[in-house]
């Protein structure tokens, strides 16, 4: 992990969306000061691989450490307060259980822009829908383009 890089927490870092998150992040060696693993008590205690290291997985505690960014992926009813909280405290909790028709914030969709992402992170959330929706998006939007929809 590097100095002066961002407090990074994955919740529900060992199911199969949080350990690919925790793999992408060191596989592009983004400036991490502190990665923190979260899981279910089930879970807690062992480790998942980052990079070189492994990273001790903790229990979910009832009020999360101040972070700069958060990857959400513990299910959508835990995910949605939990970015609530983070949001207000500063945090960019990025939601990847939003089902869909889902009130929460606008999603994130392959294919967009950095600019049209950090739009959506009003309040801190940005969410990203479940992967059929996600397969959905990218030629919905190119005909979109054309004709609209």
């Amino acid at each position: 992990m590097k100095v002066g890089g961002a407090r990074v927490a994955v919740v529900g870092a060992t199911g199969l969306v949080g350990q690919e998150i925790v793999s992408l992040l060191a596989e592009r060696e983004l400036p991490i000061r502190e990665l923190l693993l979260y899981a279910s008590e089930r879970s807690a205690g062992s480790e998942v691989a980052f990079g070189e290291d492994g990273v001790r997985v903790q229990r979910l505690p009832p009020e999360l450490p101040q972070v700069d960014i958060a990857f959400l992926c513990a299910g959508a009813a835990v995910d949605a307060e939990l970015a609530d909280d983070l949001a207000a405290a500063g945090a960019v909790a990025i939601e990847l259980s939003v089902p869909r028709g889902s009130p929460r914030p606008p999603l994130a969709l392959v294919g967009w822009r950095e600019s049209e992402i950090a739009a959506l992170a009003k309040g801190g959330i940005v969410a990203v829908p479940d992967p059929l929706a996600q397969l959905l998006a990218v030629p919905l939007r190119a005909i979109g383009a054309v004709v609209p929809i």
